[in-house]
């Protein structure tokens, strides 16, 4: 992203892959599933990777934040598709949560 030039002095580490990955199973897995979607890693990114960005003075004078640049990067990449065959995916990250799965079971009285 050559806008980006000369904004980062450092980017986010390895740690940071460590900790979006764990944030996005833990997400999924409040969200009913035992495997990660695309989704689950875009809904986590903005709290994940702005604290691991160090920014330039550059940057900093331009009044510009970790996370703003954190929501450029993932607004100039791609997401992946889920399966090869998969029809109707917009292509685009999602950052919005869609929120906890609703619960399907039998009622029961008390």
């Amino acid at each position: 992203m050559p806008e980006l030039t000369g904004h980062l002095a450092y980017g986010a580490s390895p740690r940071a892959s460590l900790g979006l990955v764990a944030a996005a199973r833990a997400l999924a897995m409040l969200r009913g599933r035992d495997y990660v979607v695309p989704d689950d890693v875009a809904a986590v990114a903005l709290d994940v990777l702005p604290h691991r960005l160090v920014l330039s003075y550059e940057a900093l004078a331009e009044g510009l934040s970790a996370r703003a640049i954190a929501e450029r990067v993932l607004r100039g990449t791609p997401a992946p598709r889920v399966a090869p065959r998969q029809q109707g995916y917009p292509g685009h990250w999602t950052t919005n949560p869609h929120g906890f799965p609703e619960y399907h079971g039998q009622e029961t009285s008390g």
